[in-house]
């Protein structure tokens, strides 16, 4: 981020506070333009200095965000004919990260089944989804799961949903460790 002045010491503190204060644990797609500018104008003849260092924060976020989630194999979803009906409603849900995190994450436990309307998301109520958490240096950061119609076989795609996030979890956590 580019500023007109050289930032201090209680300039970093300053934003390291507000950051603390209006952002440590929202969503990303909560963080807007128009909460940067409120902030922004709240801050008085500190908002100059200010203002280039939260919109850098909403880019970073906003950037983030938009690679936070990966999609594949939707097109098997048409082959079942039990989700015919509703497969271009779950296909417009899948196209929204935001929804996809929401399912992902869904669960309190951090293994997941939700089962026809178990899932808090209409568009799946017709869907069996199944989803791991992952760990990265003992916090949760991620999930990995599978969307399929109500009979799925279960006995073959838990273990490996469960295999494949903690696999992903030990290497990023090895990763990180290095």
């Amino acid at each position: 981020c580019r500023c007109e002045k050289e930032i201090d010491i209680s300039t970093a503190e300053l934003f390291y506070n507000i950051a603390a204060a209006h952002f440590t644990a929202h969503r990303s797609d909560e963080l807007t333009i128009a909460k940067i500018q409120s902030l922004a104008a709240s801050l008085g003849d500190k908002a100059f200095t200010m203002a280039p260092l939260l919109f850098a924060l909403y880019e970073l976020a906003h950037e983030a965000s938009r690679y936070g989630v990966i999609t594949e194999g939707q097109s098997k979803l048409l082959n079942f004919k039990d989700l015919e009906s509703d497969v271009y409603n779950i296909f417009e849900c899948l196209k929204s990260p935001t929804e996809l995190v929401d399912i992902l994450n869904s669960g309190v436990d951090d293994f997941t089944i939700s089962i026809g309307r178990e899932s808090r998301n209409r568009n799946f109520e017709h869907t069996s989804i199944v989803s791991s958490k992952y760990s990265v240096s003992g916090k949760n950061v991620g999930a990995i799961g599978i969307i399929g119609p109500l009979r799925i076989d279960y006995a073959r795609f838990v273990p490996n949903i469960i295999f494949i996030s903690e696999t992903v979890g030990k290497i990023l956590s090895e990763t990180i460790d290095e």
